[in-house]
């Protein structure tokens, strides 16, 4: 069917006298718009209404012209009225040239010409019409759902014929338990599919007759389509097998993947999109900002939620060898926002993980999880194997303030590191990494370098490691792990170590270039539990130690030591805390899916930071300290043990920083943050009465029976027959013990591994009540395994 062109015809006329003498001349631009397709019209203005006007306009100019030819341009403005039925606007051209480039996009069109160009000579600006074309647009029936069809004036039923002006809509009405999962059209000579699109209500445009039909699916199957070619797949591991050299699978719908294995080779990406064009992310992540509610004054937020969501039921095993992609967009945020930088922006590609199902991702693996991964299975990523999520910042100051902190003489010395509320959870359900594994995670924010507001862009991090070599979390031990999980009732982080470890330094590279707490205070914050399970635990960061913010927990297991070494650790008091996190006390994620409706984190409700000692402390020359209300140093099981060193001076301050806002802005410090003073006292041991203990330097403490003493023994007047505090040592277990002890009854495995394993509880062969206190302990926990202690 050929395309008809019409034109209307726009005329400039314009008359110049060349004179060295200064004249004054008036010129008509006349406009001949009227055609059979459509009108134009010409102004000197830029007209924001067309209701009204008329069809053909004349425009007389009034012209001075000297010696000194001036530069003075005179602007038109052509426009165009709505076609008339069947035919569309298609462009301007000059003179009958082909159409302009890029004039479709501009309405109206502007035309600007210099005074000393003005002639005798005609320019006509030419308005094309097109005539809109018709197709047949015919749908094709199916036994599991019907389908229908609109271009926004008509619509049909299924296996009639639309005639179509422009993009047409499709819907469908599945049979119950059925969905739309991929749309074709096919060509009914050879029976030919070719998918166009794999969404619920898709949007087409035709260039010529079509046969458009739609496959249905079981609702609770998955939806996996093979991008190079794009065609669909129910089964996930046939989907998979069609990209086995090489491709990427793409899941367009959710659904379940039932009890069994299921193998991503090497080479094969398997994403789960965030959008009705299947896109997704692996490396190439991108930032979005959305000015409107990412600004400190709009406390509105716009919640993530999930595209679509695989389901791993009971049983089912994921094994990751290629490359995997939960994805999602990324938020950028501003200084000073509400809305978290690095967070999940719109909607999100989802994994939702049943009981007893897992993902491997294994030795040159990768595994991006720019989404959410929730639910009651585990993930485990092995010695060699790379994670990637979101270093997700709830209190980016700004780049300026950022600045200041990092290099500004106020804060020289301070030690404050910008950044103290953030949060790694794209992976809720418990992840397990093993030595050799990687937690590499980026930011996203919106500023600018210079300062300059209008020069303000996004701006995605670099990926730098969280977990792994040179992380904050490093592995020692070839057997240790570190199992994080998302704790949604209390929302919180939740770190269990086991093995030896250390603590490092924490990366921000989306900060003008990137920065490193190798030269600060290392913050742990509010959402964090820590907890060191058995081995060694060593503070390796730097000299300038660590801070366990108010909320924060630290706790060292009954197997476990805490090694300081030469730095100093900061116990927090929640009475301590100001306004330190950028404009708030406290700014906890806004979004996560696991994440308890009905419990909001806030300031009011902050408890002190707490360092629960159930194992040993030791320092090379650190010291512990309690901000001057005291924070929360217990020990809340077992027999705990701190050695304190014996430093040549202790510290009677340490610091944050405090950012005004509005009414709150001093007058010579505005939004700049400047230093708070957060007076320190040497560490307040909390005893199970209430009261506490102040530490001396060079002195070691013992926790017996609720009280902490210098010495490890009973207090004066407590026997082997009293009941300790929480019920586990009663008289039977210390008669029981000493009875085997004195007759040496304790079998040889026992013994030898009473005498290999436990020399901690043994001075010099003689055991004091607090050595019978570990040993029952242990005997308790073998009995409960069946093993000997």
């Amino acid at each position: 069917m050929k395309k008809k062109v019409f034109l209307a015809i726009l005329c400039f006329a314009f008359s110049f006298v060349q004179v060295w003498g200064a004249f004054t001349s008036k010129t008509s631009v006349i406009a001949e718009c009227k055609s059979g397709e459509g009108y134009v019209y010409v102004s000197t203005s830029k007209l924001t209404k067309q209701k009204g006007l008329d069809s053909c306009t004349t425009i007389s100019v009034t012209q001075t012209q000297g010696p000194a030819k001036p530069k003075t341009l005179h602007t038109y403005y052509l426009y165009t009225k709505p076609a008339n039925d069947d035919f569309a606007f298609k462009g301007w051209s000059i003179d009958g040239e082909n159409p302009i480039e890029g004039s479709t996009k501009d309405v109206p069109y502007i035309v600007t010409v210099p005074t000393s160009s003005l002639s005798d000579t005609c320019v006509t600006y030419t308005a094309l019409y097109q005539k809109k074309i018709y197709y047949n647009v015919t749908l094709i029936s199916n036994g599991t759902g019907t389908m229908g069809a609109t271009d926004g004036r008509d619509s049909i039923k299924q296996s009639q014929t639309l005639h179509t002006r422009d993009e047409v809509c499709f819907f469908t009405t599945p049979n119950a338990g059925y969905k739309a999962a991929a749309w074709y059209t096919r060509n009914m000579t050879n029976g030919k599919k070719t998918y166009f699109s794999y969404a619920r209500e898709p949007k087409y445009l035709f260039y010529e007759d079509v046969y458009v039909g739609v496959d249905f699916m079981p609702e609770e199957l998955p939806v996996f389509v093979h991008k190079e070619t794009g065609t669909p797949y129910s089964d996930f591991n046939k989907a998979i097998k069609a990209a086995k050299d090489g491709g990427t699978i793409i899941m367009t719908s959710g659904g379940s993947l039932e009890k069994g294995e299921y193998v991503i080779p090497e080479g094969v990406t398997f994403a789960i999109a965030f959008d009705d064009d299947m896109s997704y992310y692996t490396d190439n992540i991108k930032g979005y900002f959305d000015a409107e509610h990412c600004t400190p004054d709009k406390v509105g937020y716009i919640a993530p939620s999930p595209y679509e969501t695989l389901t791993l039921k009971k049983g089912a095993h994921l094994v990751v060898n290629g490359t995997m992609t939960v994805s999602a967009k990324m938020n950028a945020c501003n200084g000073g926002s509400t809305i978290v930088g690095g967070g999940v922006y719109g909607q999100y590609g989802a994994v939702q993980m049943d009981e007893g199902s897992s993902i491997e991702v294994n030795s040159g693996a990768t595994l991006y999880a720019w989404g959410y991964v929730s639910g009651e299975g585990h993930v485990k990523v092995n010695s060699g194997a790379t994670l990637h999520e979101g270093f997700q910042m709830t209190a980016f100051r700004g780049g300026t303030a950022t600045s200041s902190m990092c290099s500004g003489e106020e804060f020289s010395g301070k030690k404050v590191f910008p950044v103290n509320q953030y949060y790694v959870q794209n992976i809720e359900t418990p992840v397990i990494f093993a030595k050799g594994a990687y937690d590499n995670v980026r930011s996203a924010v919106y500023a600018s370098e210079n300062g300059d507001a209008n020069m303000a862009k996004v701006t995605v991090s670099d990926p730098v490691t969280f977990i792994g070599e040179d992380g904050l979390f490093e592995l020692d031990g070839e057997d240790a792990t570190l199992t994080r999980w998302y704790d949604g009732h209390r929302d919180r982080q939740m770190y269990r170590i086991s093995g030896n470890a250390h603590l490092g330094n924490l990366q921000v590279s989306a900060l003008g270039g990137g920065i490193s707490t190798s030269g600060y205070v290392v913050p742990i914050t509010n959402n964090m539990s820590i907890e060191v399970e058995s081995g060694t635990f060593e503070a390796k960061v730097n000299t300038n130690g660590i801070s366990l913010l108010p909320d924060a927990e630290l706790t060292i297991g009954e197997d476990a030591t805490l090694a300081l070494g030469k730095g100093n650790l900061y116990v927090y008091d929640k009475d301590d805390w100001g306004r330190y996190s950028c404009y708030v006390d406290i700014m906890p994620l806004p979004y996560a899916p696991s994440k308890n409706a009905d419990f909001v984190r806030l300031g009011e409700n902050m408890k002190d930071a707490m360092l629960d000692v159930r194992g040993k402390i030791t320092s090379e020359g650190g010291y512990i300290y309690s901000t001057a209300n005291g924070g929360n140093i217990c020990c809340t099981e077992g027999v705990g043990t701190i050695e304190f060193a014996s430093p040549e001076a202790l510290e009677s301050v340490t610091y944050q920083a405090r950012q005004a806002r509005g009414s709150e802005v001093p007058e010579e410090n505005g939004t700049t943050p400047h230093p708070a003073e957060i007076s320190l006292t040497p560490a307040k041991l909390q005893q199970s009465d209430g009261t506490s203990v102040s530490s001396v330097k060079g002195t070691t403490y013992y926790y017996v029976h609720g009280e902490w003493k210098t010495e490890n023994t009973l207090p004066e007047g407590v026997s082997f027959g009293d009941v300790y505090k929480d019920g586990k040592l009663d008289k039977k277990d210390v008669e029981t013990l000493m009875m085997l002890i004195v007759n040496k009854e304790l079998t040889d495995a026992a013994a030898d591994n009473v005498d290999a394993d436990n020399a901690d509880v043994n001075n010099d062969g003689q055991y004091t009540p607090l050595d019978l206190a570990k040993l029952i302990e242990k005997i308790k926990k073998s009995e409960s395994r069946g093993q000997t202690p």
